[in-house]
C-alpha cells in the first residue's frame, strides 16, 4: 500500500516526516495502516505543517525536549512486555539481564549511547556461556528498539553486537537402572513422590509443583498451572493446557498415596504448594552421592529420561511431544537417536512395491 507523502510505516504504526524550512518535524502516532488511521495521519501532518509554518510545532518541541535515559526506556520497554502478554518471568529474567550487565548506562541519554561503547563493554564482559551472553543482548537489542519505535533514537546502535555460535548439550537421560537406585534412596526423604511422578511423566519443576489432586482423573494429569519464581500462574510454560496420560505403574502409585487434603497439591500434602525447589534439588543430589549414580548437570534429568525412553519403546514422537508439552521439531532435533531405527532400504522397497501395486 501506497502511503501519502510524509507518512511511513514505523514498528506497525503510522508515522509524520518531513522538513519545513531546514527543521525536521517528525511525530510517531498510533495511527494503523488503514483507511480510518491513514486519513487520521493525514490530517495530524496537516495540523503539524500549519503549526510549522506559524512556529508552533510542537512536535519539533518534543524532540527537543523528551529525552529518555536508557534507565526510562527499559523501564517502559519491559512495561510494555506485560501489557502485550509476555510472561513476567521472561520479562523478570530481562530486566535482571539490564541491571547486571547494562546499568552502567542507565543514567545516559539512550540518544548519546554508541555502537562503539557497546562493543567495548561486551568486549569486557565474561559472560558464564554464549546463551548467557545471548539472552543479555536480546534484552539490550530490545530497549533500542523500543526507543526507536518510539522516535527516541534514529538508530539501534545494539544491532552491530552480533550473537555467537551457542551449541545446546545432548541430553543424557538415566538407565531404567539408574532410575530405580535414585528412587530407592532414602535421602529423598518426603519428595520420593516428586520424582517417582517427575520420572514417570518427564514435567516441568513447576508443572509438578502445581500439581493439585484434582487434576488427577485415574488414568491422566491436567496440567493447567505453574510455579513460576515462587507464585502459582494458571498458566504453563508455553501458556497451553495439556493431558498427561500416564502409565499403569504410576497410575497405581498414585491410587495409593495418602492424601491428607482433599484437592490439595500433590507434592506438599498441604493446601499450599512448594514453591521454593531448592530443597528438592538438595536432596536429589545425596541421593546421587549415596547411589554412585552421577550427576547431571542443566534442568529436567528426568524429562530426558521419559521422553528418550518412551522414544525408544515406540511411542510417537507426536504424542511424547504432547505429553511433555513440547515442539514435535525439538523432540526429533535432540531425541532422534532414541527413535527404534529401521533399515532405510527396506523402508524403499516397501514404498515401491506399495507405488507399483496401486
Amino acid at each position: 500500500m501506497d502511503l501519502p507523502k510524509h507518512i511511513q510505516y514505523h514498528y506497525g504504526s503510522l508515522r509524520i516526516d518531513f522538513v519545513f524550512k531546514g527543521k525536521r518535524i517528525r511525530e510517531t502516532t498510533t495511527f494503523q495502516a488503514t483507511k480510518g488511521g491513514i486519513e487520521a495521519a493525514i490530517q495530524r501532518r496537516n495540523e503539524l505543517y500549519e503549526e510549522a509554518k506559524f512556529g508552533q510545532s510542537k512536535a519539533s518541541v518534543k524532540q527537543k525536549t523528551e529525552t529518555k535515559t536508557f534507565l526510562d526506556c527499559s523501564k517502559l520497554h519491559l512495561r510494555d512486555l506485560l501489557k502485550k502478554g509476555r510472561q513476567e518471568s521472561t520479562v523478570e529474567g530481562y530486566q535482571n539481564a539490564l541491571s547486571s550487565t547494562w546499568s552502567v548506562f542507565f543514567d545516559r541519554p539512550i540518544n548519546s549511547i554508541s555502537r562503539n561503547e557497546l562493543i567495548d563493554l561486551d568486549d569486557s564482559m565474561q559472560f558464564e556461556s554464549e546463551t548467557t551472553r545471548k539472552n543479555h543482548l536480546t534484552a539490550l537489542r530490545g530497549v533500542f528498539r523500543y526507543a526507536q519505535s518510539r522516535a527516541y533514537i534514529d538508530s539501534n546502535p545494539a544491532e552491530a553486537l552480533k550473537n555467537g555460535i551457542t551449541t545446546r548439550k545432548d541430553p543424557e537421560p538415566y538407565t531404567q537402572e539408574q532410575v530405580k537406585l535414585l528412587l530407592a534412596e532414602t535421602d529423598l526423604g518426603p519428595y520420593k513422590d516428586y520424582f517417582r511422578i517427575a520420572f514417570g511423566t518427564g514435567m516441568r519443576t513447576g508443572e509438578l509443583l502445581a500439581l493439585k489432586w484434582s487434576d488427577f482423573d485415574g488414568q491422566s494429569f491436567w496440567v493447567n498451572r505453574s510455579i513460576v519464581r515462587g507464585k502459582a500462574k494458571e498458566r504453563t510454560k508455553t501458556n497451553k493446557n495439556r493431558k498427561v496420560l500416564l502409565g499403569e505403574d504410576l497410575e497405581k502409585y498414585l491410587k495409593d498415596m495418602p492424601r491428607p487434603i482433599r484437592g490439595g497439591y500433590i507434592i506438599s500434602g498441604s493446601e499450599n504448594p512448594i514453591t521454593n525447589p531448592k530443597p528438592i534439588v538438595n536432596a536429589f543430589r545425596k541421593a546421587h552421592e549415596a547411589s554412585g549414580v552421577r550427576w547431571r548437570t542443566g534442568p529436567y534429568p528426568w524429562r530426558h529420561t521419559y521422553i528418550s525412553s518412551m522414544l525408544s519403546i515406540g511411542m510417537e514422537p507426536q504424542l511424547v511431544a504432547d505429553n511433555v508439552g513440547d515442539l514435535l521439531s525439538t523432540i526429533y532435533d535432540f531425541y532422534y537417536k532414541y527413535l527404534p531405527q529401521k533399515d532405510d532400504v527396506e523402508i524403499m522397497r516397501a514404498a515401491w512395491r506399495k507405488l507399483l501395486s496401486e
